[in-house]
């Protein structure tokens, strides 16, 4: 897997005319080498890879880094004289200019002025497209969120507070084999669902409100991503019109995902129905965003985005309608991008829920 993943950024290299690539980026340092310390560089030459990392993560280094992958522990040697001496037969480093440090960038503009290339998110591109066991661990994540909100539908919700509903989604995603939450988890009533990323509030729920919940954990280092908003009593007549048109809109746009569409064309399909439906002022937000190691990655889903679709990346669809002071309404399902359509990994109902 690994190998495969290290020769893949080779190629791109190769194409880009680049004899080495160094990255700080957690991230991709995990994607490519398997390691998931706290702090690690990663050099990868067309020949050789390298991770330094320091002697505190010496055991993760060495139980989780691939063979394919050098390990260099840094106690007396900086990683930067090591860098010198690794890419002593290359010409050029690329480096992640959106992830660097401005003091590591000066670090290695003084020592290696002449062989920097800055670059963007190199092994991000290559991040897009999952292979089957990264899809297994997205499915399992996901597994859990569905869990989580199958639990919250039999808590007594109006006596809580948003923070205590929050609390104990977060508790139960270990409970259930999580290793944590993949953002910080959203719960929001009433007027505070207006803001697109609300923070819990100690405010209790109550009893006649609707309820936005924006979730998701990691699994073995892969993330879910999921919103759903459900009504405690009986919705408005307003709520439910609102609530329809966001729903329409999700399913319409997820129905037109498949290999070879562009983002952008995917983000209008469901803006369209909102605009249409008079409401395009309060849809502020792009219509979705790639998840896998981060839960926001690429490609990016939006009106602006060129990107075209490509099979098996996972992407959100999360339209939403939000109304200052009054509340909102979002929808969020993860999907895989097929060859000739998709697969919704959200199993939660989305349908309206009032309790």
């Amino acid at each position: 897997m690994y190998e495969r993943r290290l020769d893949n950024l080779r190629r791109l290299m190769e194409e880009r005319k680049l004899d080495a690539y160094f990255t700080v980026h957690p991230a991709n340092i995990y994607y490519l080498s398997g390691y998931r310390g706290d702090t690690g560089y990663l050099l990868v030459t067309l020949k050789e890879a390298y991770l330094y990392t320091y002697p505190l993560f010496m055991m993760e280094a060495e139980e989780q880094t691939t063979k394919e992958v050098n390990v260099r522990i840094l106690k007396d040697s900086s990683y930067l004289k090591l860098i010198q001496d690794d890419l002593k037969d290359s010409h050029s480093m690329a480096i992640e200019k959106d992830y660097i440090t401005h003091s590591i960038y000066k670090d290695l503009f003084c020592a290696l002025s002449d062989k920097i290339r800055p670059i963007s998110n190199l092994a991000g591109e290559l991040r897009k497209n999952k292979d089957e066991k990264e899809i297994e661990f997205m499915k399992k994540a996901q597994e859990i969120t569905d869990r989580i909100f199958r639990h919250v539908l039999n808590l007594n919700l109006s006596s809580m507070t948003e923070l205590d509903l929050a609390a104990e989604m977060e508790y139960q995603m270990k409970k259930l084999g999580a290793e944590g939450y993949s953002f910080k988890t959203i719960v929001a009533a009433g007027e505070n669902s207006a803001i697109p990323h609300a923070r819990p509030r100690n405010v209790k729920i109550g009893s006649r409100t609707n309820l936005l919940m924006d979730f998701g954990v990691y699994y073995m280092g892969y993330a879910s991503d999921m919103t759903r908003t459900i009504h405690i009593g009986n919705a408005s007549e307003e709520f439910k019109k609102v609530y329809n048109i966001v729903l329409n809109a999700q399913k319409e746009a997820e129905n037109a995902v498949k290999k070879g569409k562009k983002a952008n064309e995917i983000d209008q399909i469901a803006r369209k129905i909102i605009e249409d439906a008079g409401y395009g002022e309060q849809f502020t937000h792009g219509l979705g965003h790639g998840v896998g190691i981060e839960v926001h990655e690429l490609p990016r889903v939006n009106r602006r985005s060129e990107e075209i679709l490509e099979e098996n990346m996972v992407i959100t669809i999360e339209p939403g309608i939000y109304f200052k002071n009054k509340f909102g309404v979002r929808i969020e399902d993860m999907v895989i991008v097929k060859k000739d359509g998709f697969e919704i990994i959200t199993q939660s109902p989305k349908e309206l829920i009032e309790l």
